[in-house]
């Protein structure tokens, strides 16, 4: 009996030696593993297999006839896996080093449904990148999401539909099926029918760049939820994400002055400038909106103050919301934690298709929001130390998982994907706090 095992090599014969080299090696990062120049023949290591190169004229190369053309191709295509698959930084990089790239989507492959882009090697051989597949059921699960509305009611109040961002948290958490079907079954009695999208849609190139001027809409949803739909690969809840955000996103506007990010002072030193401003009280409102709170914060005198003050950079906004965070455990502060990791998110996706970004203006909108929500938490210490100290690693959420995927507060599973994610990115130990079942993340 034949039991097959996987594939072992491929053999592809090319024109240009050099340039083939130069296509799989430089560009697709295969290496070399062993030349046999006298038959015309260089093997290639790709992850476990090989690829076989042979020239037309060597000896194994001209048993098969006339190379390769539009009407005789090697095969029909090639797929290589690859372990990320960033499709527009990957597409730009690719062309600017000459190389015809096709079509990109979500494809099937040996690991599963996942992203694929086709492009075509200097033969005109067509090669497939595929990366790693998506998270098992959250396709599915996004699929059934589509039918709600982006606000559900509660009493007199429309709030933000949670289910496509906390869909997409336990995806890249890893979750089961069943974690899934809870947070369905949870929301499938708090959402309304969706209503039609805007058609036409202006795409994700013509909208981000206005839209991350107000990253802080909706209390930081809006953004949040585009950047789980473009780490899901989904398109529908791409379209539906962006829509959510162009419905209630300003209208752009020419400033006065163009803001920069060299402000006078650090942000640590202008929160302590805050926090001894006696101007700058706020009385505790429970059960108050998020936006409300913020909206009353912003209405204060000297606020406009320290709008400008501080030097911003996104590790400062980063390092500030997990400090506040620490310090109070808030649901509001929880915000901060969770919004910056997707103005991270969003801003990388912009750069990765080469948008144009006023990214001080970005920056200081959003030092406005986490103002406002710090003064609107009636100016605590921020947490500093905790941010730094200590350690933290990988074996820190996986003890904290079967806790999430049992857990209907869709506040904390966000809160501990945003945390994992950033402290890959940065490093902090900090972000390991915020598996702790206190406040907001009960």
């Amino acid at each position: 009996m034949i039991t097959v095992q996987g594939i072992d090599h491929l053999v592809l014969r090319v024109r240009d030696l050099a340039a083939s080299l130069h296509f799989y090696v430089d560009l697709l990062g295969c290496s070399v593993e062993r030349r046999q120049d006298e038959i015309g023949l260089v093997q290639l290591r790709a992850g476990a297999q090989l690829i076989d190169l042979v020239t037309l004229d060597g000896r194994i190369g001209r048993a098969g006839g006339a190379g390769p053309g539009r009407e005789g191709r090697n095969m029909d295509h090639l797929c290589l896996r690859v372990d990320t698959l960033d499709e527009p930084r990957l597409r730009r990089w690719l062309e600017r080093q000459g190389v015809t790239v096709d079509s990109y989507g979500s494809r099937y492959g040996a690991d599963g449904e996942g992203p694929s882009l086709y492009l075509f090697d200097p033969d005109g051989n067509e090669l497939e990148l595929k990366g790693p597949p998506w998270p098992q059921g959250l396709h599915e699960a996004l699929d059934e999401a589509q039918g709600y509305d982006t606000y559900y009611p509660s009493g007199s109040l429309r709030l933000f539909n949670h289910l496509p961002m906390v869909l997409g948290a336990l995806g890249r958490l890893g979750a089961p099926l069943q974690a899934y079907r809870l947070q369905l079954e949870h929301w499938r009695r708090l959402g309304v029918p969706a209503s039609p999208l805007p058609d036409p849609l202006p795409t994700l190139e013509e909208a981000l760049p206005r839209l991350l001027l107000s990253a802080e809409q909706d209390a930081f949803h809006a953004a949040i939820r585009l950047a789980y739909a473009l780490q899901s690969g989904h398109a529908a809840e791409q379209r539906a994400a962006l829509a959510a955000w162009l419905a209630k996103a300003p209208e752009a506007h020419e400033e006065a002055a163009p803001r920069t990010l060299d402000g006078a002072l650090s942000l640590r030193d202008t929160l302590a400038q805050v926090r001894a401003d006696d101007r700058l009280p706020l009385e505790a409102r429970s059960g108050t909106l998020i936006v409300t709170r913020l909206q009353a914060a912003q209405a204060l005198p000297g606020f406009n103050d320290y709008a400008d003050r501080p030097r911003l950079s996104l590790d400062d906004l980063a390092e500030a919301s997990l400090a506040i965070y620490l310090a109070t455990h808030d649901f509001t502060a929880l915000h901060l934690v969770t919004g910056t990791h997707a103005l991270r998110v969003l801003i990388e996706a912009a750069q990765a298709r080469e948008l144009d970004l006023d990214l001080p203006r970005i920056l200081r909108n959003f030092w406005r929001a986490l103002l406002a929500a710090y003064i609107a938490l009636r100016r605590p210490e921020p947490a500093w130390g905790l941010v730094h100290v200590g350690r933290a690693d990988e074996a820190d959420w996986q003890r904290a998982l079967p806790g999430l995927f049992e857990s209907l507060n869709d506040h904390r599973i966000k809160l501990a994907d945003a945390a994992r994610e950033e402290w890959r990115h940065r490093g902090w130990p900090g972000y390991a706090l915020c598996l702790e079942p206190l406040g907001a993340a009960q």
